[in-house]
């Protein structure tokens, strides 16, 4: 969930605003707050405290007042919701099958935010809900950062040069964008600092590590902040900027690179409770529940077994049987994709998908004894009925299974495993 490590992670070596130095900590006792109850990320602003159940990511504006959120319903996907905080009300943005990302807002209530349609390879940007043209060349546009001035993005385009970034900076009032070519290293994220300057951190492959730049969007200039081997960090929290600087060969700091990137994006795994039209659970949170056993296996940590533990009752709650998708290509247990299919309309299911999925979730069962008490005898009739159906359609002769014939995709009766 962008941004969000720094309202729910204290590493206990944040340092003053302007000011780097090295800290000997060991980083195997990294001290974690995460403030929870049942599925719902609580933060406070000011005074207030604000729940949102399945948040994606957020943005809360420098004034205070306007925040933006992008959070999911059961079977559903994630839409965006504009909230008033002094009113504590929230309104509905979008109604969509796709998926928004990187919501952000500035002082003035003006919105943007990404939105993936069937390609998560590509990527829109819509300003207060209309599409910035320039956006539309089939580029991947994501990393917004908003002032009352400037929208600034990272685009990649992955049919050109993926390695490259390309730091876009559109003029609000103008209406004008502008690209900074940004060579050999590529932005992880982007704070603005007031209507013209904006941070960017950024992992660059001349010092191998992550550094801190400071774009001056009037200028279209970017500056070095920081240029050492060293990992540098900006955190933006209670409204105040804060910098740390990590050697690379401190001690711990494999672990620390996996809270790093783990609490800064989807914490509370918004996916898994959401559908796997677009293939989010099969290529998405299979892989994060995954990295998450591992995780737990290392630490031990009850706020990972937590997460483990909501993570797979909310897949248990969003197969084919409980969103009454079922017929001759859906089995009851399977988790049907949409993004495959001919029309990119009509649900159909894949082997594929169905393994990633299961075998995630058996290997997290393996690690914690107390989810596998919990969920293994229904998940194992749920599997079962899986092999069974997925049994009709091997050939017990090459020892392969096939796509059935009839489903509609471009590849049916195609030998599997084969990558959509």
């Amino acid at each position: 969930m962008a941004r969000i490590m720094s309202l729910c992670v204290l590493f206990l070596f944040f340092i003053s605003c302007g000011h780097f130095r090295n800290k000997e900590n060991d980083f195997d006792n990294i001290y974690i707050e995460y403030k929870s109850k049942n599925d719902t990320f609580i933060f406070n602003i000011s005074n207030n405290t604000l729940s949102f159940k399945n948040v994606y990511e957020f943005s809360i504006s420098p004034n205070k007042k306007n925040l933006i959120i992008t959070k999911g319903e059961l079977g559903k996907n994630v839409e965006v919701y504009k909230c008033e905080i002094d009113k504590l009300k929230c309104k509905k943005l979008t109604k969509n099958n796709f998926i928004e990302f990187s919501p952000v807002i500035n002082d003035n209530g003006l919105f943007a935010y990404c939105l993936h349609e069937y390609s998560v390879s590509q990527s829109k940007i819509l300003l207060n809900n209309d599409i910035l043209e320039f956006s539309t060349d089939g580029c991947f546009y994501d990393n917004l950062a908003i002032s009352n001035k400037y929208l600034v993005f990272r685009k990649t385009c992955f049919s050109l040069s993926p390695e490259d970034t390309i730091i876009g900076v559109y003029d609000i009032l103008r209406h004008r964008v502008t690209y900074i070519p940004f060579k050999d290293c590529f932005a992880e994220k982007i704070l603005p600092y007031n209507d013209n300057l904006f941070f960017i951190q950024s992992f660059c492959k001349n010092t191998n590590s992550t550094d801190l730049f400071i774009l001056n969007a009037t200028k279209k200039e970017i500056y070095y902040i920081t240029n050492s081997t060293n990992d540098e960090l900006v955190f933006y929290d209670n409204y105040k900027f804060y910098f740390i600087s990590v050697p690379i060969k401190q001690k711990g700091k494999f672990l620390f690179n996996v809270f790093y990137y783990f609490f800064n994006s989807q914490l509370s795994n918004p996916f898994s409770k959401s559908n796997n039209f677009l293939g989010r659970i099969s290529w998405n949170v299979s892989y994060r529940l995954l990295a998450l056993a591992n995780l737990y296996n290392k630490t031990h940590l009850e706020i990972i077994k937590n997460i483990i533990d909501n993570t797979i009752n909310n897949l248990l709650l969003i197969d084919n049987y409980h969103l009454n998708i079922v017929d001759d290509y859906n089995p009851n247990y399977a988790y049907t994709s949409k993004k495959y299919s001919i029309d990119k309309q009509t649900p159909t299911s894949f082997m594929v998908h169905d393994g990633l999925i299961y075998y995630s979730i058996f290997k997290a069962l393996e690690v914690i004894p107390g989810l596998k008490n919990k969920y293994g005898k229904i998940l194992k009739e749920h599997f079962l009925f899986e092999y069974n159906y997925w049994n009709k359609f091997f050939d017990n002769e090459l020892r392969l299974y096939k796509q059935p014939y009839g489903s509609p995709v471009w590849f049916d009766g195609i030998w599997l495993p084969f990558n959509m």
